[in-house]
């Protein structure tokens, strides 16, 4: 049985999930770094959902993004929203480019956080030390789905992000 990770959970404790396929439409920024994240979130989510708008796309699902590479070096960051399909062509929006990116189908641990981003690491610490307590093989991409959506006024300790990492 397959789960659609994108719109289901939350996952109060870490677990195994086999997903479909999901189509996403993203901002991918090569070479970064943690401390450029903050600026690259905010150059990334308006330009896609015009580039969504434009193609006549919906999203199925939060705010996220999909990394590769090591989180404490450099690596590759995919900010964006899953589709309901892919986006047709790449689309420029004052130098911002918004291209088509996916996950494969597949299986995926995931697990839940909830409360402010900067505990995010923490949580990403015990979750890869569950990882490997199960003996699974990490993939090359992992992420966070954003479903709560932060607001000024809103709680961080109510922040609902779920983490993902793809498997072999």
């Amino acid at each position: 049985m397959t789960t659609d990770v994108m719109t289901s959970g939350p996952w109060p404790e870490p677990t195994v999930a086999d997903t479909e396929a999901v189509a996403l439409a993203v901002v991918r920024h090569e070479g970064m770094r943690i401390e450029g994240l903050p600026a690259a979130f905010d150059s990334s989510y308006g330009p896609v959902m015009v580039a969504l708008q434009g193609a006549g796309l919906h999203p199925v699902g939060a705010a996220l993004a999909v990394y590769e590479g090591d989180p404490m070096a450099e690596f590759a960051v995919e900010i964006g929203f899953p589709v309901d399909r892919p986006l047709p062509a790449a689309v420029e929006l004052d130098g911002v480019h918004v291209t088509a990116s996916g996950l494969p189908a597949g299986r995926l641990a995931v697990v839940t956080h909830v409360g402010p981003y900067d505990e995010l690491g923490a949580a990403w610490g015990r979750f890869m030390g569950w990882v490997a307590s199960q003996g699974l093989s990490p993939d090359d991409r992992y992420g966070e789905i954003y479903v709560t959506e932060p607001t000024p006024d809103g709680d961080p300790n109510l922040l609902r992000s779920d983490l993902f990492l793809t498997l072999r």
